[in-house]
């Protein structure tokens, strides 16, 4: 697979083929270890496969790169993932993802893309929903994986946010523009 990905790089110039490639190898090796994880280290996994799999077909709407589907997901099949690849555009793409539990975030990434024209802001909704997801359980089982998950899941938030401060002010990048990008 990542043969074929280098020479679909070299060839289209996206990255996505490389990316999808490099994520499926690491989906891979989270699901290796799905009989010794907890039901919700899994749940989380299935989740954070379901977004990586979304993002590469809007992804290849935008840049018209081919891709291949992550098996493992828990919400997002390959039934639906077929969908969105034939839809026309990122509109009726986003109509078709309406439809799972990630509806909430694909509606705010939505809207901003059509004013920006970048999926950034999807792909932190869809984070942050999984986050949500994981925090409404944590509450019903206080004592559960859930909670510690959830903590991780918040931190590694935090340290995007903080990664991306940074390099915007590096860069120069105007405040209203920093907000924008942050989880």
């Amino acid at each position: 697979a990542a043969k074929g990905a280098l020479s679909d790089y070299e060839e289209t110039k996206s990255t996505l083929p490389i990316e999808v490639a490099l994520e499926g190898v690491l989906a891979k090796s989270w699901l290796s270890l799905s009989g010794s994880m907890s039901d919700e280290l899994e749940t989380y996994v299935r989740r954070k496969i379901d977004m990586m799999n979304i993002m590469f077909a809007l992804r290849s709407k935008e840049d018209g790169a081919g891709y291949a589907f992550i098996e493992g997901g828990k919400s997002y099949d390959m039934e639906t993932d077929k969908k969105v690849r034939k839809a026309a555009g990122i509109e009726q793409a986003a109509k078709i993802l309406m439809k799972t539990p990630y509806r909430k975030a694909v509606e705010e990434g939505y809207k901003d893309y059509e004013n920006t024209k970048s999926l950034v802001k999807l792909e932190n909704a869809l984070y942050r929903e999984i986050v949500n997801m994981f925090a409404e359980e944590a509450l019903l089982k206080p004592l559960s994986m859930n909670s510690i998950i959830l903590f991780l899941a918040r931190k590694k938030i935090e340290i995007k946010n903080l990664r991306r401060i940074v390099v915007c002010k590096a860069y120069g990048v105007p405040a209203d523009e920093i907000k924008r990008l942050l989880m």
